[in-house]
């Protein structure tokens, strides 16, 4: 399992094309550049119209192939939504209309937290 907090996001933007920025992922003992951020015209689960593609190579066909893969779809989300937060400087939360059985799922998360009192 990837330690997220130990990474490092570096950002290169591109402005005015569909793709918004180029990615490179800095851990402790490895570099890992390529991901990209494009436009999309749907909304992610994230309820931004953005994609995150990871790095990838066109064979002889014209096919693009992954270079980088994560088997856990759950650890492959919280990496997308570190990197997408850093990209757009803000706190992701899953919107509703693309991930209703997310909000859910953090209420249900709440649910078991008893409110803090504020000082």
């Amino acid at each position: 399992m990837l330690n997220l907090d130990k990474m490092t996001i570096k950002i290169k933007r591109i402005e005015g094309k569909p793709m918004k920025a180029m990615i490179g992922l800095e851990f402790e003992n490895f570099v890992i550049k390529g991901f990209r951020i494009t436009e999309s015209k749907y909304k992610n689960e994230f309820g931004e119209n953005l994609w995150l593609t990871p790095p990838s190579y066109k064979d002889s066909n014209n096919k693009y192939h992954p270079m980088f893969f994560m088997p856990n779809k759950e650890e492959w989300e919280k990496l997308e939504r570190k990197i997408l937060e850093e990209y757009s400087g803000k706190n992701i939360k899953s919107s509703p209309e693309a991930n209703p059985s997310a909000d859910a799922e953090v209420n249900m998360f709440l649910q078991n937290f008893p409110p803090t009192e504020k000082s």
